[in-house]
Formats: structure tokens, C-alpha cells, sequence
């Protein structure tokens, strides 16, 4: 009908065959456009871009039981995932009740794809979305703080393991009083003792009873 009309006259056809909140826009949209612009080419445009882009209700549903967190994907953006779809899903619903947000919690719960994120937040039971992503970004937090310190302590240990080969920690030397090995490895020790046999060795043994001269 509206195809065979005439075009100024389909804009009319539209708003006098639309009902609920699709009127109401018509409606709103012919008395603030000027006539030059009210064409129905303007309208048909304008009722895309408000309501081309709303999913079916049932098919936003279905995306829901099927939605999982993307590999890469940080949990708050997820959880801004869920809460589009829902907002479609239960399109007639408020979507603050207590039976809606247990069941956005269970679509967030089941898409996680970490295992121990899952678990936390089945342990701590939360009663709507916002405390569901909330629970998960504090143990994401901390599980990063736990892996970063973990690998920090890995490589502060390597350093003391190569130095304990060569050196005997805490061990004092009673000959030169410096730490790190004992009197009998001392090398002040070792030297004296050297220098002590050499002298020794240097001296000329003389028989009693020989009478030694000089010139």
C-alpha cells in the first residue's frame, strides 16, 4: 500500500498504521522537521537508525545462553556484552529484578573461560551482575599481583644460588677476620705459611763442632 502511495502522502500512511512507541517517534519527528525535510526518503531513514539496530527479543535470549568470554577480552567489557543482549532479551522485563539478574549471573558464570574465576564466583553466590564482574576484576587483580611477584622471586633466587657455589655464607676467617671462608682456606695464611718455609729452607744448616771463617 505504502509503496503504490504517493510519497508525500506515505509518511502519513506510516504514522496512522504505527502504534506504540514507533508512533509516538513519528509523531514527534513530523512536528520538529520543517516541510522541506519531512520526506518520507527522511523518514524511513530516520526509523532505521532508531530502530533497525534492536534484535529480535527471542534471538537476543538465545544469544545469551550462548555467549562466552573472548580470548583476550578483559572481564568488565564481557560483562558490558551480557547486559546489551539483555537489555533486548527482556525488552518487556525490568531488567533490575531479582530473577533477571540471577539469570544474567548465570549466563556470566557459565561463558568465563577460566576455570578458577568460575569457582570463585559460584562461592561467593552474587545476587546481580554488577557484583558477579565485580568478584571477578578483585581475584583477576590479585591472581596478576600473585603471578608477578612469583615470577620476581624467581629471578631475585638465581643470583644467591650461583654465588653460594663459590663462597660459604655467614663463615668468618679467624686469621683475617673477613667473611666467606674459614682460617685453614685463608689465602693471608696460606701466603705466611709459603713465605715461612722458604725462609726456613734459605737457612744454612751448620754441624756442631765446625768451625765456619771468613775471609
Amino acid at each position: 500500500m505504502i509503496t503504490n502511495s504517493n510519497p508525500n502522502d506515505c509518511k502519513m500512511v506510516c504514522y496512522q498504521t504505527s502504534v506504540g512507541p514507533v508512533s509516538n517517534f513519528i509523531a514527534g519527528w513530523l512536528r520538529e522537521t520543517d516541510v522541506g525535510n519531512s520526506t518520507w526518503d527522511n523518514l524511513k531513514t530516520q526509523l532505521n537508525f532508531r530502530y533497525g539496530h534492536i534484535p529480535d527479543a527471542s534471538y537476543a535470549f538465545e544469544l545469551l545462553n550462548k555467549v562466552n568470554q573472548k580470548i583476550g577480552e578483559n572481564v568488565p567489557i564481557f560483562g558490558e556484552r551480557i547486559l546489551t543482549l539483555a537489555t533486548d532479551a527482556f525488552r518487556w522485563q525490568d531488567i533490575d529484578q531479582p530473577i533477571v539478574q540471577l539469570q544474567l549471573v548465570n549466563f556470566f558464570i557459565n561463558g568465563l573461560y577460566q576455570d578458577y574465576l568460575r569457582m570463585k564466583i559460584m562461592r561467593e553466590n552474587p545476587q546481580t551482575l554488577a557484583q558477579a564482574v565485580n568478584s571477578a576484576m578483585v581475584e583477576t587483580q590479585l591472581r596478576r599481583k600473585f603471578d608477578l611477584k612469583k615470577s620476581n622471586g624467581n629471578e631475585r633466587n638465581i643470583t644467591p644460588m650461583d654465588i653460594s657455589h663459590f663462597r660459604e655464607i655467614g663463615v668468618k676467617c679467624n686469621y683475617c677476620n673477613r667473611f666467606g671462608h674459614k682460617a685453614k682456606y685463608c689465602r693471608d695464611n696460606k701466603a705466611k705459611f709459603h713465605v715461612n718455609t722458604v725462609s726456613s729452607s734459605a737457612k744454612l744448616h751448620v754441624p756442631e763442632g765446625i768451625l765456619m771463617t771468613t775471609r
